[in-house]
């Protein structure tokens, strides 16, 4: 279906089924012929009648004219008719002099077809979405959100920034906690840069011997000291000419290797250990720690004249628990890649998702990939619940929110009620029926729809607020 045709359907959808209204008592003056034909209550039974007794008698279930006249607000809910069936309500009142209220008027819909518009204004929104997605791709400036889509605004501004930084040969520094992205952030940069034909070399200067750092980093010639390759090695930097140099975890470097990689990035020139001869570099650096190298300064452990080699430009990756937006997009993508590698089709549900956005994740997304993968092998159910939570988590989650299991007549948010309500509908039917094109036959719904909602009701976040 085009973007028009499900425009048009979308208005014809959107009509309503029903109008009722009463007086300011609560007697119902007016019902339209949609009303009966739609929900088979004649006008001759509802005319004259008051709402509060048609309440009682169950004709309406709660009647939603009876509390707007109680409260003086408009409301929009869910109502049960007498026949057992579920209809969307959206009453308000007409005011008089003195704030009086003169009248009611309630516009009924059914639930199926509140849904249908639903999922027809999704299936436009996705075909936009799909259209923005095109044209990213075709600009320069995509590359990097691509693997590292964010909803969060400030992190969405650090990224664009880093976007313009990284085509220009400056040394970058990246700030952030373990586990948020520093290494897969430095390789997205090198594939944007002038070097990207080259090497990407990592290391991390936290692993590293200190006997050894010197080695690795500037290389040796032959005989350098004993143990050392009869043939010589090429440094780190050697083997990153022409490529980039990921320096992990720069602030444990020892002070006395700190003052020799402060000279190569002067001069762009490596002498090996053993050596007479100086060999010229040409290597974008790229810097990552996790601890505040100003305050690393100032406790005389960090050199800060090298600090202003490295951080020509500075950016800092907030932890997860700063994007809980982030959370479902993330969990979605790392249980396809779960799912994939192992050859399976698990579904991670909703009060495990709510866990999810409660927990402050110290170990950031290399965290969150950790526990969906062991979640992912250790479950034995296709529906991922709480119980297969690690213990550690749940042991932090002192005040996590609780599921609660309203009646649907107690319904106070409208959008929350109704994704349980379709939400459960698509999980029975994907349990049932096992696959996206069986679940659309049955519920007479596009596959593209069907696939949509089993990925959405399988991993989501409630939103409750």
């Amino acid at each position: 279906m085009c973007s028009t045709d499900i425009m048009k359907e979308l208005f014809k959808a959107a009509s309503f089924s029903g109008v009722l209204i009463t007086d300011g008592e609560g007697m119902v003056i007016y019902v339209d012929d949609n009303f009966k034909a739609s929900y088979g209550l004649d006008a001759d039974l509802l005319l004259g009648r008051s709402v509060f007794d048609l309440e009682e008698e169950g004709y309406f279930r709660p009647s939603s004219a009876a509390i707007v006249l109680k409260t003086g607000s408009e409301i929009t809910r869910i109502q049960t008719l007498k026949d057992g069936q579920h209809v969307i309500v959206s009453a308000f009142p007409v005011f008089g002099q003195n704030k009086k209220i003169l009248k009611v008027v309630t516009f009924t819909r059914d639930m199926g077809q509140h849904i249908k518009i639903k999922n027809m204004y999704e299936e436009l929104m996705d075909k936009v979405r799909q259209y923005e997605k095109t044209m990213d791709e075709l600009s320069y400036e995509s590359l990097v959100i691509d693997n590292f889509f964010t909803n969060n605004g400030s992190f969405q501004k650090t990224l664009k920034a880093l976007q313009s930084t990284a085509k220009y040969n400056i040394n970058l520094l990246l700030l952030g906690e373990t586990g948020v992205g520093k290494t897969l952030l430095a390789k997205k940069v090198h594939e944007l840069s002038d070097y990207k034909d080259g090497r990407f070399v990592e290391v991390n200067c936290g692993a590293l011997p200190e006997n050894l750092i010197e080695s690795e980093l500037f290389g040796y010639e032959r005989g350098a000291f004993t143990g050392a390759d009869q043939k010589g090695k090429k440094g780190l930097f050697e083997v990153a000419n022409g490529g980039t140099l990921f320096l992990d975890e720069v602030s444990e470097l020892p002070m006395q290797s700190q003052a020799k990689l402060l000279k190569v990035l002067q001069d762009s020139q490596v002498r090996r250990i053993g050596g007479s001869q100086s060999i010229k570099i040409d290597c974008r650096i790229i810097s990552a720690t996790n601890k505040d190298l100003s305050r690393e300064v100032e406790q005389n452990r960090f050199r800060q004249d090298l600090l202003y080699r490295l951080n020509t430009v500075t950016f800092t990756l907030p932890p997860l628990r700063e994007r809980r937006e982030d959370i479902v997009t993330l969990s979605n993508s790392i249980l396809e890649k779960a799912n994939k590698k192992f050859g399976l089709e698990k579904m991670i549900d909703k009060d495990v998702m709510n866990a999810f956005n409660t927990y402050d994740w110290p170990g950031n997304v290399r965290e969150l990939e950790n526990v969906i993968y062991r979640m992912v092998v250790t479950s034995e159910d296709q529906i991922i619940t709480k119980d297969a939570l690690p213990a550690d988590l749940m042991d932090s989650l002192c005040h996590g929110p609780q599921q609660n299991h309203t009646s649907i007549y107690d319904v106070s948010d409208l959008q929350f009620a109704l994704d349980q309500y379709e939400g459960e509908i698509i999980r029975h039917a994907y349990l049932k029926y096992g696959t996206s094109i069986k679940v659309a036959q049955a519920l007479n719904i596009s596959q593209a729809t069907a696939a949509r909602k089993i990925k959405k009701y399988a991993i989501r976040l409630i939103n409750s607020e």
